[in-house]
């Protein structure tokens, strides 16, 4: 199995960076900060997203700020938050959970363009793939990088590395690196079609005793196109095939890769939106993983100031464990809705519910989970 090299990554990243050149920093000026909070109370019959099915409510507020600065040719967005929960059951689970992300984007000209971005966040979750509440530090850099050659043909280059870092007990630290090329065609000024390679390594640190890791190395071939597909919709599509080489007591396998994000704007206050995606990872739980979801989702003015958005889902993993010892099967089904209402353009407020059925082989993933909860937000 082929392994980037970890610097080849740093390298490519800052590689990228150096199209930036330091005098347009200058070119930030004034920007616009912004700020937000939003507290929210809400029942989960299943924090743990497990068989045992323990239910709690829970109190949360959230806060952040952002700087956000769009000058002629270089945009920059970033900022910090906070999420404090409060469990009325159980304490233990209450958390604190900061974050920090930016996004840079450098674009010379209409042929050229820079994208940088950088996250840091404290996740605690009721995470389905482990059937467990779990808390993680994730940091995750990414670098995009498109030139056009020509008035229409060019080429984009993509790199990326990503860690969770999982502080809750048994689990281990997930991390992959990626570097991608792509050819591309600007069919017209709203439509660009991509055609490329990418290649992603896995690996997990500090797992228990007697755990392997499943280091893989994935390889992609795909498809695209992006931008205005049709008349009123807009979006990404991409397909194509995707093979793992995996590690000794892991399979190597092969997959039809899809990733796709369409939107439909039916009328004009309506739109209809279309996500599908299969595509392999690796657990947190020392598994290889191959997962697809679909779901449609629709977003309904209802009068000036009233909205209503609905989700319906379904998805399907596959974990394969250690020389096949304890694989999972799962099959989920999720349907969400929320009615929001503005009572300013600074004020908001909202009632959401969503319910999710998952059948798995294995008994402590197969569980129901149901949620109700109430919100206002307030930005500034």
């Amino acid at each position: 199995m082929l392994r980037i090299n970890r610097l080849s990554i740093v390298t490519a990243l800052g590689c990228m960076v150096g199209v930036v050149p330091s005098s347009a920093f200058v070119a930030l000026g004034h920007g616009r900060l912004i700020g937000t909070a939003t507290a929210r109370a809400e029942y989960d019959s299943n924090v743990f997203v497990n068989s045992s099915e323990v239910d709690d409510y829970v109190g949360s507020l959230t806060g952040g700020l952002r700087f956000v600065q769009n000058a002629s040719v270089l945009k920059l967005d970033a900022g910090v938050g906070i999420t404090l929960m409060s469990f009325a059951d159980d304490d233990n689970l209450n958390s604190a959970d900061p974050s920090a992300d930016a996004l840079l984007t450098y674009a010379p000209s209409d042929k050229t363009y820079f994208k940088g971005s950088i996250s840091l966040r404290r996740n605690t979750i009721g995470n389905e793939a482990l059937n467990d509440r779990t808390k993680s530090n994730d940091f995750q850099v990414d670098g995009e990088f498109e030139h056009l050659t020509t008035e229409k043909i060019g080429f984009r280059l993509n790199a990326g590395y990503s860690s969770s870092n999982y502080l809750t007990t048994g689990y281990s630290d997930v991390n992959n690196f990626s570097l991608g090329a792509n050819a591309v065609y600007e069919y017209s000024p709203k439509l660009k079609l991509l055609g490329g390679i990418a290649t992603r390594e896995w690996w997990t640190d500090n797992r228990a005793v007697g755990r392997a890791s499943p280091a893989s190395q994935d390889w992609r071939f795909t498809v695209g196109a992006e931008g205005e597909l049709a008349a009123k919709v807009t979006g990404e599509l991409s397909g194509g095939l995707v093979r793992r080489e995996a590690s000794s007591g892991f399979s190597d396998r092969d997959a039809f890769y899809l990733s796709s994000s369409v939107t439909w704007a039916a009328a004009e206050k309506t739109s209809i939106g279309l996500k599908a995606d299969q595509d392999f990872s690796v657990s947190a739980a020392d598994q290889s993983v191959k997962s697809f979801s679909i779901g449609l989702s629709l977003n309904q003015g209802l009068s000036e100031k009233l909205s209503f958005d609905a989700y319906a889902g379904i998805d399907r993993s596959n974990y394969q464990a250690f020389n096949n010892r304890g694989n999972r099967e799962d099959d989920g089904y999720s349907l969400r809705g929320r009615f929001g209402y503005a009572f300013a353009d600074d004020m908001t407020f909202e009632v959401s519910a969503g319910f999710r059925h998952n059948d798995s082989n294995q008994a402590v993933a197969t569980y129901d989970r149901f949620s109700f909860g109430v919100g206002a937000s307030v930005r500034f």
